[in-house]
């Protein structure tokens, strides 16, 4: 963080690094012209001007930290998710090139939807990402729909597979038939069942 930047003149080094204020940034700048002075305060040097008492100890904190950080070869949680939709892909595509094929898809929705139930877990308040996740489960469910329509078998084997719930849609093709199991709360939907079953 930059000590004295009130007392920073407006058309010095403060204008030429006024979008880099954040400590982070500051790093880019240590190598180039920064040294310490008598006191031990570590000062920048942009041309014949000396500005800016850095908080040197606070920065190689963080430089040690992105340090390790790109050490660490733990692969993160969106590079896991790739990694287990690209295998999901390639195990119930068609064929090689196959990334539009109704199994593929759902499996690929699926292990999307895991991720996101899992991020949901630990960031309740994240409603952009649950409305995603609302939309991914939609959308599986039609696809899983549209397969079950020409392949019963091939969609029953792909769920039980995948581990999830799938309750095939009804065909009613009448009203008295789509509302028969509900009870009759009005009367005219009485009489036109009533007059339905009596032709």
């Amino acid at each position: 963080a930059v000590a004295d930047k009130e007392e920073a003149s407006t058309d010095g080094p403060d204008a030429y690094l006024e979008t880099y204020n954040e400590e982070y940034d500051a790093l880019e700048f240590l190598d180039e012209g920064a040294f310490e002075d008598d006191d031990g305060n570590l000062l920048f040097q942009y041309g014949d001007e000396v500005e800016f008492d850095v908080d040197f100890q606070r920065l190689q904190e963080i430089k040690e930290m992105e340090e390790a950080r790109a050490a660490d070869t733990t692969p993160r949680g969106a590079e896991v998710n790739f990694q287990n939709y690209k295998a999901a892909m390639a195990q119930y595509a068609r064929h090689e090139t196959d990334t539009g094929s109704p199994e593929a898809q759902i499996a690929s929705i699926t292990e999307r939807v895991k991720y996101l139930t899992r991020h949901l877990i630990a960031n309740k308040k994240d409603f952009a990402s649950r409305r995603g996740l609302i939309k991914l489960v939609n959308r599986r469910r039609t696809l899983l729909n549209y397969l079950y329509k020409r392949d019963k078998a091939t969609t029953l084997e792909l769920v039980e597979k995948l581990g999830i719930r799938f309750k095939p849609r009804g065909r009613a093709f009448d009203k008295p038939t789509k509302y028969g199991a509900y009870r009759n709360t009005k009367s005219n939907v009485a009489k036109r069942i009533a007059a339905y079953e009596t032709r």
